[in-house]
């Protein structure tokens, strides 16, 4: 590996939003570089989930400090690294990737599959989460006719599947290994054991080999990925008349942006009204993309059937604090679904539902 800095440090350089260049110390660990970032440089790092260094695009992986720490003081000394680098736990490795442009999604992945034994429990005992995907649920239940088969893209941990009809068969697609894993336990438990197949993806796209009835996906996958992705996955995987039913983050959320501007979040707030939030205003580790009802009618092959919003005047599921003043407030979740469903107004909820079906 040629590296054009001298011995004692390179210059790495960050892609969007930081567009940055860094001096930093290194080490040579067979055809890997590792470097020991803090602070708000480390951070960064770990939101873009790459840099570039002599002209290419390299991933960096978060890596125990042990297995490099010896090398560091080899290379610079005891007292260097006690001054720079003592209250560290982890060091970057990095890889020159390979992965032709799909490295964003082995970054998903790894969050994901990191996420995955926790995940049922959060979106079963936050009161917002479990009132999302039970309106969700709902929409689907709706839509869906005896003998349907639905593919499912970012399909979790199973939940908006419950109650379906019993020869209703699914594909549940998803990134994670782990989250699959999750979603096989989670089908045991909800009866689907037996009308669940598992598609495991590598990239936006989502391909399968048969026609699906239903295209679903709710609370992931719509918000990572631009409309020429969507396209492809939903009309790539529907019959002819089949229904696409999906669950957008809401870029003008009217709650969501009222309170963020209470609390002076100004850069997330142009972010999210821009259509493109980055991760370190996301629950993401990747660029996010918020949409409205006229970048979904921009999926060609669909038609538009049915539009409702969700949490109109319930906040996001991530304010905490103003969950526990309102999860007891009478009717307020009844509420919600009534004025959700209002011309107009829906639009303006956190969440909204597209209903689209696939056009002759």
């Amino acid at each position: 590996m040629y590296l054009k800095r001298d011995d004692f440090a390179i210059s790495i350089c960050l892609p969007e939003p930081y567009r940055t260049c860094h001096e930093v110390n290194f080490v040579k660990v067979d055809d890997r570089v590792a470097i020991i970032p803090t602070g708000d440089l480390k951070r960064r790092i770990l939101n873009c989930g790459f840099l570039e260094l002599d002209g290419r695009e390299y991933s960096a992986t978060v890596q125990n400090l042990d297995l490099v720490e010896g090398h560091f003081r080899a290379k610079y000394g005891d007292a260097h690294f006690e001054k720079y680098f003592g209250r560290e736990t982890d060091a970057l490795m990095l890889e020159i990737d390979t992965t032709n442009g799909k490295g964003i999604y082995r970054i998903l992945e790894n969050e994901f599959d990191q996420a995955a034994s926790e995940y049922d429990l959060r979106i079963t005992t936050n009161p917002v989460e479990r009132y999302m995907r039970f309106r969700t649920s709902e929409i689907l239940r709706h839509y869906c006719k005896p003998g349907s088969a639905i593919l499912d893209i970012g399909c979790g941990t199973l939940r908006e599947l419950a109650g379906l009809p019993d020869d209703v068969t699914i594909t549940c697609a998803e990134l994670s290994d782990s989250m699959i894993s999750e979603a096989r336990r989670a089908s045991y438990e909800l009866g689907l054991q037996e009308r669940v197949e598992y598609l495991k993806v590598s990239s936006g796209i989502v391909e399968t080999e048969r026609k699906y009835d239903i295209v679903f996906s709710s609370f992931g996958y719509i918000d990572l990925e631009n409309i020429g992705n969507i396209t492809a996955s939903v009309t790539g995987n529907l019959k002819q008349s089949g229904i696409f039913i999906g669950c957008f983050w809401n870029r003008h959320g009217m709650l969501d942006l009222l309170l963020s501007l209470l609390k002076g979040k100004f850069a997330y707030l142009r972010q999210k009204t821009d259509g493109k939030v980055y991760p370190d205003h996301s629950r993401f580790s990747t660029v996010t993309f918020p949409k409205d009802a006229s970048e979904m009618r921009k999926i060609k092959g669909l038609v538009e059937i049915e539009r409702l919003g969700i949490c109109l005047i319930l906040p996001p599921y991530h304010m905490t604090r103003a969950l526990k003043l309102l999860d007891h407030v009478p009717g307020l979740y009844a509420l919600d679904g009534f004025m959700s469903r209002l011309p107009l107004i829906k639009n303006f909820s956190d969440y909204v539902v597209v209903v689209m079906r696939m056009s002759s």
